[in-house]
């Protein structure tokens, strides 16, 4: 599958990009992004509407590959992330086993008061006690 990757650079801040991917071809995800950032809520737009809008943000394609599986396609795409210092990007685009073991493994704090792993947070919103500590 051919991936074409692409970087979206404020023009008055040149601290402000974001780095994507799509299958598709460049002009229709751009559009997409242009539509995006006039209502949407995701931070990333957001912020693009607080620096003047689609029209302050440059885009241009910064590499067009081919990979067999999604996995490699991601893997290229946090690598061109990382070197492009993309501050819009929320998450990372790939994740090694080792992440996700330690997200799993990771403590949160409820504000009922309980402790869980953070993979286990749906079982506990469900559970009787985080239930019964909301209607106090």
């Amino acid at each position: 599958m051919l991936y074409n990757y692409y970087l979206i650079t404020c023009k008055l801040n040149d601290k402000l990009n974001y780095v994507g991917k799509t299958k598709r071809t460049l002009i229709e995800r751009i559009r997409e992004h242009k539509f995006n950032s006039n209502f949407s809520l995701v931070k990333k737009y957001v912020i693009i509407r607080e620096n003047g809008g689609f029209d302050n943000f440059e885009c241009k394609c910064i590499d067009t590959l081919e990979f067999e599986n999604r996995r490699d396609a991601d893997l290229h795409e946090e690598t061109l992330r990382q070197t492009c210092d993309a501050t819009l990007n929320k998450n990372r685009c790939f994740n090694t086993k080792t992440d996700n073991n330690m997200w799993k493994q990771a403590r949160v704090t409820c504000e009922c008061g309980k402790v869980f792993r953070q993979d286990n947070k749906s079982h506990h919103i469900k559970s009787q006690f985080h239930q019964e500590s909301l209607k106090k």
